[in-house]
């Protein structure tokens, strides 16, 4: 078989806690083409929009040239019953924001130039959401909670539990 070289990134660092990963492979990049990059500039970084992140990205997959992109995201659940209880696969690319309205550029095979295995777990709810899960009536809901979103008490337990379930599989399907 083959050996497949992917570039793995979690797109708002909720799933995978990845800041010491991020600025080796910031430092080892820089290192390789002669530029001063140390823990101080990194952490300048931070705080990134996500259009200057996606840019970001292109620009690493035109330099690395990956096979492949996987991609993670947390994602806005449809209902309460989905909530941190599924894992999404699609090859059809991602799309920051839009579970929550907020309509970006997307990165998909078309505009990465590569294939982009996309991997989702929706992790926050609208409160408009919970109501109607909870009552079954579209007028129950207030105008006050739309663009209301609220994660469990238990989330924090709940994002360690799945990004080791997201990280084993990924080591198991690129071993």
């Amino acid at each position: 078989m083959n050996e497949i070289k992917a570039f793995i990134f979690d797109l708002d660092g909720v799933l995978v806690f990845t800041d010491a990963f991020h600025y080796q492979a910031w430092k080892k990049m820089a290192d390789r083409m002669g530029i001063y990059f140390d823990e101080t500039i990194n952490n300048r970084l931070r705080g990134v929009s996500r259009m200057e992140s996606l840019e970001i990205i292109r620009g690493v997959i035109q330099e690395t040239k990956p096979d492949c992109v996987i991609a993670i995201d947390a994602l806005a659940a449809r209902s309460t019953k989905r909530l941190n209880r599924t894992i999404q696969l699609s090859d059809a690319g991602i799309h920051p924001g839009s579970g929550v309205g907020n309509h970006r550029n997307s990165l998909t095979r078309e505009s990465l130039g590569i294939p982009i295995v996309a991997i989702g777990v929706p992790t926050v709810v609208d409160a408009a959401t919970i109501i109607y899960d909870a009552t079954g009536d579209r007028n129950a809901i207030s105008p006050g909670l739309n663009g209301m979103f609220v994660t469990p008490k238990d989330i924090d337990e709940t994002i360690k539990r799945l990004s080791f379930t997201i990280s084993e599989a990924l080591n198991i399907a690129l071993a």
